[in-house]
């Protein structure tokens, strides 16, 4: 029983490398190279405030209930 239960729940000797490659290749691209360049560069605090600072007041951006002025304040 014992035996049984260990092959049935055993995971299956793979190359996991090759299988995530596999999946990865079935994913559609939606973004270009200049797009997923651009999402991935630092940013800095300015841009944080000056995105912040134009939201429109008494908006709650998040599930926490938090209103934009409370970040604008803070």
């Amino acid at each position: 029983m014992v035996h049984h239960f260990q092959d049935f729940l055993s995971e299956p000797e793979m190359d996991k490398d090759q299988e995530m490659l596999e999946i990865i290749c079935n994913i559609p691209k939606l973004g270009s190279q200049y797009h997923n360049i651009s999402l991935m560069r630092p940013i800095n605090s300015q841009e944080v405030e000056y995105e912040v600072r134009g939201m429109p007041s008494r908006k709650s951006p998040g599930p926490d209930g938090f209103t934009i002025d409370f970040f604008q304040h803070c």
